[in-house]
């Protein structure tokens, strides 16, 4: 058997192989066979594309003189970087004439003679066998020699590689896993728990607690039966339940809602049921507590004396109250879905669309308007608001109506209440004025008619004036009364 079968088969048949120790038989037989004094077997890092050399510690760590000496280095333009490089062999049998011999630090073991071969898998570079100092020259016999060890190098190294990256995918899995928001569950056919995260930590449980029991054991005694079934029909038909809610146990007896999703996988001992498992205790209560904030606010919505509605950009009726429902006299259903030519026509549409269109440019809308509505005649005081969703897009037309009819009819009365009275004043002041006036001819009359009481001519005329005076005083006293009553 061939000294590479030899290192290959002694990988394959270790359980827990130590790739440095593998490294180093790989550089002890190309040593011997070669018959050179120094060598080294090292591996590049995929992460950081440095070459790794654990051999050097063995071989010439105590010779070698440099300061600061390291097993890791960076891959420059040198022999053994050029090998790397080229994918290709490198040999050297005069370092001194040799141009690519360069970069030496200072106390570096003396090279005379260099061959390196790369070991190659797939194309790609992943490592590097390399020898120096043979007393002959090196041949292509040694080329051979390592070349037979570099394939066999390069096996191992990308099967370490894999193995480390699905360790370390492993446990970054299980550290994921482990440290998840949720429960995550495994449970085989009887139901017994086979694996259970540290989040039952939360609900004062241990995994000790929990791994190799009965899962049912831990339900609420309200969810038992559910589960029950539901766990028992998902083995029969092989398919899970999207969602399955219930209540679970903390360790303490207190209870708490779960929502459980979860899907089958297939091992060598049969069927078992993987899932996550959520406490949703908060997001219930905030369930109970929204529904009932909407409760409160669809009663509100309803019971205000405004008319409300609301509209998306397309002018359809979202949602309205019954105040908005009684003033058009439909019902909620005839008005919910509907634009205003379905419900107005289209020239009331139309121009309600204007002036909407400006709320869809970011405008809030103030109007007062007497509107003919079912024949009647009411007066509508009017906000028309933008709203916008959480990316300040304009989403809705939200429109609040008042009707102010009995308003302005009140407002109406006031002020012809005021003009009467300002009326009433006026024609009480010229009344008396006049009357005034009246008693003072009716004084002087009376004084001619006792001069002139012989002349009974002249007492005739003075009686028709007297006559027409109090005429003229029963007028201005019917005028007081009733010119008021007759403007209004």
């Amino acid at each position: 058997m061939k000294e590479s079968e030899k290192i290959l088969r002694k990988y394959l048949l270790s359980k827990k192989p130590d790739f440095n120790k593998i490294s180093l038989d790989i550089l002890k037989i190309i040593l011997k066979k070669t018959a050179s004094r120094f060598g080294f077997v090292g591996y590049i890092d995929e992460k950081n594309d440095k070459l790794i050399i654990p051999t050097l510690t063995e071989n010439v760590w105590n010779i070698c003189k440099v300061k600061d000496k390291k097993i890791i280095f960076d891959i420059k333009d040198n022999l053994f970087g050029i090998a790397i490089k080229r994918k290709k062999f490198v040999i050297s049998n005069d370092i001194k004439k040799d141009k690519r011999a360069k970069g030496t630090p200072k106390g570096h073991i003396k090279i005379e003679k260099f061959l390196a071969v790369p070991s190659i898998i797939n194309g790609k570079v992943n490592g590097i066998l390399a020898i120096a100092n043979r007393e002959t020259d090196y041949t292509k016999e040694d080329i051979k020699t390592l070349s037979e060890l570099a394939d066999i190098y390069a096996v191992i190294i990308h099967h370490l590689i894999e193995v480390k990256k699905t360790e370390e995918y492993n446990k970054m899995i299980n550290t994921l896993i482990e440290n998840a928001r949720d429960m995550i569950y495994i449970i085989n056919k009887d139901g017994i728990i086979e694996y259970i995260n540290q989040r039952v930590k939360d609900y004062g449980y241990t995994k000790e607690d929990l791994i190799g029991k009965i899962a049912f054991n831990f339900l609420s005694r309200d969810s038992l039966d559910y589960v029950s079934d539901a766990f028992k029909k998902a083995f029969k038909t092989g398919r899970t339940l999207d969602v399955l809610r219930y209540k679970l146990k903390r360790k303490d007896g207190s209870t708490f809602d779960a929502d459980q999703k979860s899907e089958f996988i297939y091992t060598e001992e049969g069927p078992k049921i993987i899932g996550t498992i959520r406490d949703v205790s908060k997001e219930r209560n905030l369930e109970k507590e929204l529904k009932q904030t909407n409760e409160l606010l669809e009663k509100i919505f309803n019971s205000v004396t405004d008319a409300i509605y609301l509209k998306d950009r397309e002018e359809n009726y979202i949602k309205a109250n019954k105040a908005f429902a009684k003033i058009l006299n439909l019902s909620l259903d005839e008005i919910r879905n509907k634009n205003d030519s379905e419900i107005f026509g289209r020239s009331k549409a139309k121009e309600i669309y204007q002036e909407e269109k400006q709320v869809l440019n970011g405008k809030t809308v103030t109007s007062i308007k007497e509107e003919f509505i079912n024949g009647k005649k009411i007066v509508l005081n009017s906000i028309k608001t933008p709203i916008k969703d959480s990316d300040g897009n304009i989403k809705y037309i939200l429109g609040i109506l008042r009707d102010i009819t009995f308003i302005r009819e009140m407002e109406r009365e006031v002020t012809l209440l005021k003009a009467r009275e300002n009326i009433e004043k006026e024609t009480s002041a010229f009344s008396h004025d006049l009357n005034n006036i009246l008693s003072i001819i009716t004084g002087y009359i009376t004084l001619i008619e006792e001069n002139i009481i012989r002349n009974r001519d002249m007492l005739k005329e003075i009686e028709i004036v007297k006559q027409s005076i109090k005429r003229v005083m029963k007028v201005t006293k019917r005028f007081r009364k009733d010119i008021p009553s007759k403007i209004f």
